[in-house]
Order: C-alpha cells, then structure tokens, then sequence
C-alpha cells in the first residue's frame, strides 16, 4: 500500500497542473471497511476512487453493495463482478505463471524444475504453469515441456537449502560420493554437481521470498 501511494504522488507532482486533490484513506486489512472508506469518499466530494488495493477487498467490492463513485481497483476484479466496477488492473500469480510457461517453450526449454511455495496459492500457479505448457505443446512439433521435477518450500522460513538441494538433486550426489567412498575405502576429490537435465527454473515467490531465494538458488549451482 506504501508503495502505491508513492507512485500516486510522484505522477501526481509530476504531472501538470490544474491537479485534482487527493485524499487518502487507511482501510487496512479488514474487507468490512471498505463500506465506511467509500462513504466518506463521497462525503467528501470525491470524483474517482483508486483502491482498494488487496484481492479479497476488490471481491467484497464487487459483491457487496454498488459504489456510488467510479472505482479503480488495483487487483483483478473476480467474476461475477455484480456492482460492473469501473474498471481494474493487477497481474495475478497464475497470469504470471502462464507467462512464464509460454517464456520457457519460445526459448526451448522444454525440461522445468518447479519451486513453489507450499500453500494454496503456490498449488494454483503450479497447476497454471503445467496447463500452459501443455496448451502451448498443442500446438508446437516435437517433445512436449514437462514440470520434471517440483519442490515446495516454507514461504515463512528465511533458509530454503533443503528444499533447493532436493529440487537441484544434490543430495543425491553426496550420498554417490559416501557410497564411492565406503567402496573404495578412500576419500577421492569430490565436487558436488546438480542434476543435468533441468533447462529451466520456474520459481514463484512473493518479492521478499523472491530475493532470499535467488541468491540460494545461485549458491547450490541453480542460478545459470
């Protein structure tokens, strides 16, 4: 919401003037109160409301009773839209998802390891991704892409290596490495390597998640 807000403003200052006032509203988390924020909006003389900004508060909005003012919603706005919002923009996971699908196949990376988060919304963008390549394989020659290999992590832990060292099969080289060593009752050199036929990383996380992750992606040889 910080964010926005600071968007808001920048073009607002940027822009020419005549500029229309804006006032701005706390609706926080509660989908209940975007009612109240509405009504004050209009109390006010409001000519256009931006928000609310969260997908549950744009479901309330299109469900419940009809706004009185024009409304911007900064997330998709869900079917049935009932109250026919004005209007609303916001990329979904699972458009991302799609996106990324399609990405790897123009590319030709036909073999795709997943990292999701282990919760609903890392299941529906799992599925959104493996339906795209199967819709976009439909329509291409050759060997159809396949998710190969999938790994769910924590989405509230700091420290995903175990999650990444099973997606990345690495733990399968050092037990090889015990396995050589048992056998041969020496301790050669040993090099750790990742599995070969991975082509791509399909990896969903929110942007937090998102920068502890590629950095442990990189470490444990996932990053080229």
């Amino acid at each position: 919401g910080a964010a926005v807000r600071t968007g808001i403003l920048a073009a607002h200052y940027q822009s020419a003037p005549p500029r229309p006032m804006l006032r701005f509203h706390d609706v926080g988390d509660q989908s209940d109160a975007i009612g109240p924020a509405l009504q004050r909006a209009a109390a006010e003389g409001a000519d256009l409301v931006i928000g609310p900004l969260r997908r549950d508060q744009v479901a309330e909005l299109a469900d419940g009773a009809a706004p009185t003012l024009p409304v911007l919603a900064l997330n998709a706005i869900p079917a049935p839209d009932r109250n026919g919002l004005a209007s609303g923009f916001g990329v979904l996971p699972e458009h991302s998802a799609r996106s990324a699908a399609r990405h790897a196949r123009a590319g030709s990376q036909r073999l795709v390891a997943a990292l999701t988060p282990a919760d609903g919304r890392g299941e529906r963008v799992l599925q959104a991704f493996e339906a795209e390549l199967a819709r976009v394989d439909a329509q291409l020659p050759g060997q159809p892409g396949l998710v190969i290999v999938e790994k769910r992590y924590q989405p509230e832990e700091a420290d995903h290596s175990v999650a990444i060292r099973q997606l990345l099969a690495l733990s399968d080289s050092d037990t090889r490495y015990r396995r050589l060593r048992e056998v041969l009752d020496l301790a050669p050199e040993h090099r750790v390597r990742r599995r070969q036929d991975i082509q791509a990383i399909f990896m969903e996380a929110y942007t937090g998640q998102g920068r502890l992750l590629q950095p442990q992606l990189k470490f444990h040889q996932g990053g080229d």
